[in-house]
C-alpha cells in the first residue's frame, strides 16, 4: 500500500509538475524548425540557435559575451552590462613593433642622406667648382655634373619626405598604443 501511495504521489508531482511550467513557458512543447550555428569573425559558436515559430532563440550568453557584455542571473532576470573592452597585449605588442620597424626605416634613411650629402653632393660640388675653375672646359662636363648633383639633392628630398612619412606613423601607432592601454 506505501509503494502505491508513494507511487501515485511521484506521478501526481510529475504531471503537475510537467504541466505548471508548459503553462509559465510559452515554448515548451513546441517543435524546433530548424538548429542554426552561431558564428562571430569567422568563429562558431559551440551552441546553436534554434527557429521555433519562425523565431529564432539563441543562447543569452554566448551572444552577449560576444557583443562585449556580461552576462548575471539574478532569479527570473537576465542582466546584461557593458563590459569595458580588454585590450590584447598582442595588439600592443604588435603596435610597438610597427614603430620600431618605422624608427629603423628613419636610421636607413638618415644614412642615406648622411652618405649622399657628405660624399657625393660634396664630391659633386668639388667637380663643379673645378670645372667653372678651368680654363678649358670639357664640353658638356658641367652640364652632366650640375644634373648629377640636382638628382642627387632630389633624393635627399625624397629620403626626408620618407622619414617624415615614418615619423608621422610612429605618432599615429602611438596614439592608438595610448587609446588601447587607457
Amino acid at each position: 500500500m506505501k509503494k502505491s501511495i508513494i507511487a501515485l504521489l511521484t506521478a501526481c508531482v510529475l504531471v503537475t509538475g510537467t504541466s505548471a511550467f508548459a503553462a509559465t513557458s510559452s515554448l515548451v512543447g513546441k517543435k524546433v524548425a530548424k538548429e542554426v550555428v552561431i558564428e562571430k569573425n569567422g568563429v562558431k559558436s559551440a551552441k546553436k540557435a534554434v527557429i521555433i515559430d519562425g523565431v529564432t532563440y539563441a543562447p543569452v550568453r554566448d551572444i552577449a559575451e560576444g557583443a562585449g557584455y556580461s552576462v548575471t542571473y539574478k532569479g527570473d532576470l537576465i542582466s546584461l552590462e557593458t563590459v569595458a573592452e580588454e585590450v590584447s597585449s598582442k595588439e600592443v605588442d604588435i603596435l610597438k613593433a610597427e614603430v620600431s620597424k618605422q624608427e629603423e626605416l628613419i636610421k636607413w634613411h638618415q644614412f642615406n642622406i648622411t652618405n649622399t650629402t657628405t660624399t657625393d653632393i660634396a664630391n659633386l660640388e668639388q667637380e663643379i667648382a673645378k670645372e667653372n675653375a678651368r680654363i678649358e672646359k670639357i664640353p658638356g662636363r658641367l652640364t652632366g655634373l650640375e644634373a648629377n648633383l640636382k638628382e642627387r639633392r632630389t633624393y635627399v628630398s625624397e629620403q626626408q619626405a620618407l622619414i617624415d612619412a615614418a615619423q608621422a606613423k610612429i605618432t599615429e601607432l602611438q596614439a592608438e598604443i595610448s587609446a588601447l592601454n587607457k
